[in-house]
């Protein structure tokens, strides 16, 4: 799976469930509008060699990975003018091991 698979069949929506921030280096995921979506993404294409965390395992252990940069407000563009608490990874980090040139293209 890659957040790729997710964007390029519009799963997830740019300004919703994740923002590109800080001219294209960090990436900003939304984790509560994100995360049902890539569950339901894992469990519709029957993805057996990952492992279906419950969300607050999932964010525990986004937070220990290297490309974690933060969990911060960030104001999503297609959200109301209140800003949204989002985890924030590092783009090049996480390209290394995922692809994401759907998303920073």
């Amino acid at each position: 799976m890659t957040f790729d698979d997710l964007a390029e069949q519009f799963l997830i929506v740019e300004g919703k469930d994740y923002q590109m921030m800080n001219e294209g280096t960090e990436l900003a995921l939304n984790i509560k509008a994100f995360y049902n979506k890539y569950v339901t993404f894992q469990r519709s294409r029957k993805i057996l060699d990952v492992d279906i965390l419950p969300q607050s395992e999932f964010t525990r252990q986004l937070g220990r990975k290297d490309y974690f940069v933060s969990y911060r407000a960030v104001r999503f563009r297609t959200r109301s003018s209140c800003p949204i608490r989002a985890y924030v990874i590092n783009v090049d980090k996480v390209s290394k091991i995922m692809e994401l040139s759907s998303l920073i293209s």
